[in-house]
């Protein structure tokens, strides 16, 4: 079995502080919104601040972050989805992978995010996913994995998902290689990524996965750190050193709780603004 090893956080404190907000939903039409974010080292933080429009840069070509100061910042996926879950004023933002019953989806300039509005480029939050690599030393056991995930035999798999494959129409064969492989990075790829490595195991049965769970920074540290032989990224590669296999594009799902009916539909201009701390109540929206 592959392995999952999650970077967790504090869901006690975490719960206790979005619970204990003075704001009621249900009482007041109206109410203030808890913004919330992912950490810097983020690749769908990147990916978001990046389309949304919440980057500046400076006379010196430095970029600067526009995300609210007042923004919660959360580490984890889980631990996204598990604030939204329980703060009827959150709003957030996460992989269309990770999306449950537990939040609300929003549609951006009336269009819901799903694999078909991705495809057709309606839903224009949308990022790649890759697993990057050292081109040059790769060994034979990484190449090999990417061929499958690449692989018209991998394509079902992702794309049940709710992503859009990017693979080629060659069906995967074994090599019957030995070994063990350690790929880690961004938590919005984690669970696509474990399925495969699952299902790579069972056709070459001397072969053990570790996925690991963290950001897509890290991911890509530990692999130029020859710590790991695969980084999983959520947005597009910027590193020379590296080769990323792009193997599918998913969306960014804009998420509120179940219980928020003021929200359900938001322009890209509001959004940004909501991120930029300028709208900070549900009745500035127009």
């Amino acid at each position: 079995m592959a392995k999952k090893i999650l970077l967790l956080i504090s869901t006690l404190l975490l719960l206790t502080s979005c619970t204990g907000k003075k704001t009621n939903v249900n009482k007041s039409k109206n109410f203030d919104l808890t913004v919330t974010s992912r950490e810097d080292g983020s690749g769908t933080r990147k990916s978001f601040i990046e389309q949304v429009g919440l980057i500046k840069e400076d006379k010196n070509g430095n970029y600067k972050d526009l995300t609210t100061d007042n923004s919660m910042v959360i580490n984890s996926t889980s631990g996204v989805l598990k604030a939204v879950g329980v703060d009827k004023t959150a709003i957030a933002y996460v992989s269309l992978t990770a999306l449950d019953d537990s939040v609300k989806a929003i549609k951006i300039d009336g269009v819901s995010p799903n694999k078909n509005t991705i495809e057709s480029g309606e839903y224009k939050l949308q990022r790649p996913f890759g697993l990057a690599y050292k081109k040059d030393s790769a060994k034979d056991l990484s190449k090999d994995f990417l061929e499958y995930v690449k692989s018209k035999s991998a394509k079902k798999l992702i794309e049940d998902e709710g992503l859009l494959a990017i693979t080629n129409e060659k069906e995967y064969k074994s090599k019957n290689l030995k070994g063990k492989l350690t790929i880690t990075g961004s938590s919005s790829l984690s669970s696509i990524v474990e399925k495969l490595a699952e299902n790579y195991e069972k056709l070459n049965k001397n072969v053990e996965v570790e996925v690991l769970s963290n950001e897509s920074l890290t991911g890509l540290k530990n692999v130029k750190d020859n710590v790991v032989d695969i980084a999983m990224v959520s947005n597009k590669l910027q590193d020379e050193n590296l080769f990323s296999e792009i193997f599918a594009i998913d969306g960014i799902a804009i998420i509120v709780n179940k219980d928020n009916t003021q929200i359900n539909d938001l322009t890209m201009e509001q959004l940004r603004d909501i991120y930029r701390g300028e709208i900070k109540n549900t009745g500035e929206l127009k």
